[in-house]
């Protein structure tokens, strides 16, 4: 290389010794600032954190007031629950209760069991299933009505109405009866409905249609003709211990459809049955 040129060489083996020393200084300058900058950044999220929380808990104290109203108006909600679900030290007033009813309904009760609950657990739901039979008038279906009122944990599962002729029912009814298991009676606050007799509608008893005993009774000489006259050619019949009827008139549950010397015909419930005289 002539004396005006650069020796390159040179020039590099005396440059790379400071940039050496410049890449070391500029490396502990990271090393020694990166650290304080990180801790830095975390402090200033810990700093936001404790700040939204701060945000937070002066919202809850200013909401304060109206979480207790809230929670009392849930605890009364509770408390008038409870007055409505028997527990099992309760079963026995349950019971009395419905007898009760049934007697307001002028009901016969016929049967009503239950089935003994297993007393495993406390202050959890429970179930007794209950069986009432009873017998009455056109108000049985009433009195199924007002149980599901009077007991709103009482749900009936099936209920059967069956005809037993001259007006009376017979009535069935399966329940389950959703109580409250607790440890002692005191534990107990249920208030025990009044049997109370509502307004209903009468059950029509063409509706149901009359059982086969019933039928089997004018079958077996229920009503007996002990006589026929004939008089302008119309007939009517002298009937045991109802006297003298005509056509169309109506004996307890049958009608007199036809009347000729040869007998008295009966509609009992659509079943045909013909009287002759002396049956």
């Amino acid at each position: 290389m002539n004396k005006e040129g650069i020796d390159f060489k040179k020039l590099l083996s005396r440059l790379l010794p400071m940039a050496v020393i410049y890449l070391a200084a500029i490396m502990i300058l990271l090393l020694k600032f990166l650290p304080a900058e990180n801790e830095g950044l975390r402090l200033e999220a810990q700093i936001k954190e404790v700040l939204q929380g701060q945000g937070n808990l002066e919202r809850l104290v200013a909401e304060e007031p109206q979480l207790e109203s809230r929670k009392k108006d849930l605890e009364a909600q509770v408390a008038r629950v409870k007055e409505q679900v028997p527990t099992q030290y309760d079963l026995a007033r349950v019971l009395q209760t419905l007898t009760e009813l049934a007697a307001v309904y002028n009901l016969e009760l016929e049967a009503l069991d239950h089935v003994p609950i297993r007393l495993e657990a406390r202050n959890v739901p429970g179930t007794i299933p209950l069986v009432l039979e009873a017998g009455g008038d056109q108000a049985a279906f009433a009195f199924a009505l007002q149980m599901q009122h009077l007991f709103p944990t009482l749900n009936i599962t099936d209920i059967y109405l069956k005809s037993a002729g001259m007006g009376q029912f017979k009535i069935e009814i399966y329940a389950d009866l959703e109580i409250f298991l607790v440890e002692s009676p005191a534990d107990s606050i249920w208030q025990a409905p009044q049997p109370v007799k509502t307004n209903y509608a009468g059950l029509e008893m063409e509706s149901f249609g009359l059982p086969f005993q019933v039928v089997r009774e004018y079958l077996q000489g229920k009503i007996k003709v002990l006589g026929i006259v004939e008089a302008s050619g119309t007939c009517t019949a002298l009937i045991e211990k109802e006297g003298w009827i005509e056509e169309g008139q109506r004996l307890e549950e049958a009608v007199v459809t036809k009347i000729t010397t040869a007998g008295v015909w009966l509609d009992v419930d659509g079943v045909e049955i013909k009287l002759s005289i002396g049956r």
